[in-house]
């Protein structure tokens, strides 16, 4: 019986050592997170706020188009309360081009991100586009992400309520 082992034990380490090997190759090491991309700003308010916005947020769209806003949203920053004036935003975007609009929310932005989905798909939407029609430059950026890297943009968006 010995000897019949003794004749089996490189043929079973043989097997062993394969399927090891097998194992330990199929297998996917992580290699860390890999960088994100987006754009980070500075969003600042000078004035009272409108009585019927409950919160702004800075919308990334994909194409400039205020009157259908939904169809091309893609994401939007941290909200704004009334109780701030200055916002440090962060938004995480794929490679391509966005154009940047402050957007006022006329419900409450907790009940807004909780359905955020579902609002998108009414004919209606909460959101008001906050364009200076006077200076849009104050208000709408255009933005090109590259793959992996973080867009800042180099001046505020301004809203200005007291005009």
């Amino acid at each position: 019986m010995r000897r019949n082992f003794t004749r089996k034990a490189p043929h079973l380490i043989s097997w062993l050592s394969l399927i090891v090997t097998c194992a330990g190759l199929a297998c996917n090491t992580p290699v860390g997170l890999e960088p994100v991309a987006g754009v980070e700003g500075t969003l600042i308010t000078i004035g009272a706020w409108p009585d019927s916005y409950r919160g702004i947020v800075v919308a990334a769209l994909d194409s400039l188009d205020l009157e259908t806003p939904a169809r091309h949203f893609i994401d939007y920053s941290e909200v704004m309360t009334p109780t701030q004036d200055t916002l440090n935003f962060f938004i995480q975007l794929y490679h391509g081009a966005f154009v940047l609009v402050p957007v006022g929310i006329t419900i409450d932005p907790a009940f807004f991100i909780a359905n955020l989905d579902s609002i998108l798909q009414a004919p209606s939407l909460p959101l008001v586009p906050l364009v200076d029609p006077d200076n849009p430059l104050l208000t709408i950026r255009s933005v090109g992400i590259g793959e992996q890297s973080v867009t800042t943009l180099d001046q505020p968006i301004i809203l200005d309520f007291t005009q």
